[in-house]
């Protein structure tokens, strides 16, 4: 089982990557802030990949993949967001996002970025 963290604060686009994971056996841990987020990936053992919007409440995206970068160098994070400027981008950068995906992204993208990842 492949578990996912997906941190999205806007009901509508955490619909959409709820659905368009459904389709795949991932076992789909959903949060709506950064706080939530970290909790998660502190408590749940087995995280494979982490998706996440950059505009958060409780801290950015930015912040968040900070923090999970203090605590593990290696797993993947995909950055989703529909707002990115330069300085954003140089950040996730920095701190090793796996892809950055722009709203509205295509579901088969985010599959392939997925299998590139996990497999």
């Amino acid at each position: 089982m492949i578990n996912i963290l997906v941190v999205e604060d806007d009901p509508v686009s955490m619909h959409k990557i709820k659905h368009d994971l459904n389709s795949i056996s991932y076992q789909l841990y959903l949060v709506s802030d950064s706080i939530e987020a970290l909790n998660i990936f502190t408590q749940v053992k087995k995280l494979n990949l982490i998706i996440t919007d950059i505009q958060l409440p409780f801290g950015s995206g930015v912040d968040l993949i900070r923090d999970i970068r203090q605590l593990d160098k290696k797993i993947p994070i995909i950055v989703v967001s529909g707002t990115l400027d330069r300085e954003t981008i140089k950040l996730i950068k920095k701190y090793n996002c796996s892809d950055i995906l722009v709203k509205p992204y295509n579901k088969t993208r985010l599959h392939e970025v997925i299998h590139k990842l996990i497999d």
